[in-house]
């Protein structure tokens, strides 16, 4: 299904403003994917379009490609088990493509019209921005979309967080990650190293949060398993509770001899056969008896499994 550029570019404005986009992103999901892709691509040029220390394949953008992939594919995985509605890696990494535009902030060479210190500092706050902008933006997905409750939120938004930082302060890369971010490099003491006291500072919090983070997460996982278990358990419950319903019906209606009170059960077998959810032997029975009342809209019987 073809969908027109403008409704591709006024949904991704509706994802960027906390607004649901239209049914199209279901639909024509791939223009969606293109568009998504395009900008993840020009956020990885803008990063590194001037740093001479960059690898070639960092100045053609195809790193923040790749990263799209791997972050799509951890929250997949990682959220999977708490069971929210419409979960697909399809949803979730053109999800993650559309929060792309805001990191062209990084592109923006400040270092160019304003002194080195002041540069670093601007650059650090692009990096809260866009950190903050996307990490809003997953919590209204999470909400809106994945129909997430608060505390499977909170959780589904943290630990991912959480977990590559705590990856990264094993590799002693939590430096070098904001450095590259950020768009700074390696300097002697400046301004920049409160910045990087921060980033310690939620490194370290992060090693405190992840064991709670963890359990809160294995709980929701529990919990959601538990409740799809539970409404499973209860419509298999409902469906014997309809079936019996029908053959006590239909043993009814085989002694009745007053058309109204055949008619109101056969209506009544209607409701039963339909919330039973399979045809187990009645179908035939029961077109039979409709045709007594084929001037009447009684009963239209569920096709059998053989005639799917």
């Amino acid at each position: 299904m073809r969908v027109a550029l403008r409704t591709v570019a006024l949904d991704l404005l509706r994802i960027l403003t906390f607004r649901q986009p239209s049914a199209a992103i279901s639909d024509s999901w791939p223009a969606y994917l293109a568009l998504g892709l395009f900008f993840t691509w020009l956020a990885g040029v803008g990063r590194y379009w001037d740093n001479p220390r960059a690898a070639f394949w960092q100045h053609l953008g195809l790193g923040s490609i790749a990263y799209v992939f791997v972050l799509a594919l951890i929250l997949w995985l990682l959220l999977w088990p708490l069971k929210p509605r419409r979960w697909s890696f399809r949803n979730v990494l053109v999800f993650i493509t559309l929060t792309a535009p805001p990191a062209i902030l990084y592109a923006i060479p400040v270092e160019r019209f304003m002194p080195l210190h002041a540069a670093q500092s601007v650059n650090g706050w692009f990096l809260a921005i866009v950190a903050t902008w996307r990490v809003a933006l997953l919590v209204s997905f999470l909400r809106n979309t994945a129909g997430l409750a608060r505390g499977a939120i909170v959780v589904g938004t943290l630990l991912p967080l959480v977990l590559i930082v705590v990856a990264l302060s094993a590799l002693n890369l939590e430096h070098a990650t904001f450095e590259i971010m950020a768009g700074v490099a390696h300097q002697p003491p400046s301004p920049n190293d409160t910045a990087y006291a921060i980033v310690s500072l939620i490194s370290l919090f992060s090693m405190f949060a992840a064991p709670f983070l963890l359990a809160a997460y294995l709980w929701f996982a529990f919990r959601a398993r538990f409740d799809a278990l539970h409404h499973q358990a209860e419509s298999v419950r409902e469906a014997y509770g309809a079936r019996e319903s029908v053959t006590l019906l239909w043993d009814r209606y085989s002694r009745l001899s007053d058309r109204d009170e055949r008619l109101a059960t056969l209506r009544e077998l209607e409701v039963q056969y339909e919330r039973a959810g399979e045809d187990f032997g009645f179908a035939e029975a029961i077109e039979r008896a409709a045709a007594e009342f084929s001037d009447e809209a009684v009963f239209e019987t569920r096709p059998r499994p053989s005639d799917a």
